[in-house]
């Protein structure tokens, strides 16, 4: 028995050609799927803002990976005792338990008990970073965070004798601002537990989240010998004020080297220091990096309210190969502009 379908005949022994489809898969088997003519059936979505969160969530991943950290996995539910300094938080009206009662206010409770067991496993170092959703009882919002701890040592070191040293508060702030892909400010703010210093970070005016290290009996209680930091991160603040990170071929003429040694108030942030050394509009500085700081607090040697820091400054020319009249000229402009916005004064 034969079906007439359409135009063609179907043999009876086939029994598996049961819908249009199958009709369709077997005229391109015999014709060619290249001899049929194709068509756009379908435009593609223009992409909007979810998908420009979810790509920038993703490089926050590969970067932070990148860096040296393995991603964690927290649960969103927590207990009262997880609230991370004391911030109202929503709780449950029919939770599974207590230790499930309340929505995360911070990622960071979540990671500091992952380094606990990773700490207690043995590591030596520990570097761990979420990405996840946090929530807020004022509104009743949800804001997409990212946050990471650093514990332990720089490395392990090796028979070449490295030196190793802790991760502390200025690995964080690389970090951030390799995230960032420009230079961060940091603003101190009061510290509550179990943090023993904090600061909030600034890119520009915009607030990017907090950083802060743990109280040593806080760190104690995670079995850590050493300091750990820690940073939270509003992933949107993040990614509105991120830039991507200029990329130049490797200089082909030499750089020269200025130093600078420069007595100030020991309440004056180096990050006012270095600002007003980018902001003077020198084209031949390529670097601003600081390399020393003195204090002495006996007063002996320096002011007990005074501190001595020693600034590195790069100049270059992607062309040509500088003179050292210019050099010493620029030098001097830069000195003249700390001593008139700063009222700085200078070591010779």
């Amino acid at each position: 028995r034969r079906v007439l379908f359409r135009s063609w005949e179907i043999p009876s022994f086939r029994q598996d050609l049961l819908r249009d489809v199958d009709l369709i898969e077997e005229i391109a088997r015999v014709v060619g799927i290249e001899a049929i003519p194709s068509r756009l059936s379908a435009a593609p979505a223009v992409p909007g803002s979810a998908d420009a969160a979810y790509d920038f969530q993703m490089m926050l991943r590969q970067r932070l990976s990148g860096l040296g950290f393995s991603e964690a996995r927290t649960s969103t539910l927590i207990s009262a005792a997880m609230l991370w300094q004391e911030t109202p938080a929503i709780r449950l009206r029919n939770p599974l338990g207590e230790d499930q009662a309340f929505l995360r206010t911070s990622l960071l409770p979540g990671l500091l008990a992952a380094v606990e067991r990773n700490v207690r496993h043995g590591a030596k170092r520990t570097a761990l970073f979420e990405v996840g959703r946090t929530f807020r009882a004022s509104g009743a919002e949800e804001h997409a965070t990212t946050a990471f701890v650093l514990q332990g040592e720089t490395s392990s070191g090796g028979w070449r004798g490295e030196p190793v040293r802790d991760l502390d508060w200025h690995d964080a702030k690389g970090v951030v601002e390799a995230l960032a892909g420009r230079t961060v400010r940091l603003q101190n703010c009061t510290a509550t537990a179990p943090l023993a210093l904090a600061a909030e970070i600034f890119s520009g005016e915009a607030r990017l989240g907090c950083i802060g290290q743990l109280a040593p009996s806080a760190a104690r209680a995670l079995g850590a010998k050493g300091p750990v930091t820690v940073v939270e991160l509003d992933v949107r603040t993040l990614q509105e004020s991120s830039r991507q990170q200029p990329f130049a071929g490797i200089p082909k003429f030499p750089a020269v080297s200025r130093d600078l040694a420069i007595v100030c108030p020991r309440d004056l942030p180096y990050a006012d220091i270095a600002q007003t050394l980018h902001e003077a509009g020198e084209s031949l500085l390529a670097a601003v990096e600081p390399f020393d700081v003195f204090v002495d607090p006996s007063g002996e040697k320096l002011p007990a309210d005074r501190k001595s820091l020693a600034i590195s400054l790069t100049f270059r020319d992607a062309g040509r190969t500088l003179q050292s009249e210019e050099v010493n000229a620029a030098c001097e402009r830069l000195r003249q502009g700390l001593k008139a916005k700063l009222a700085v004064e200078f070591r010779e």
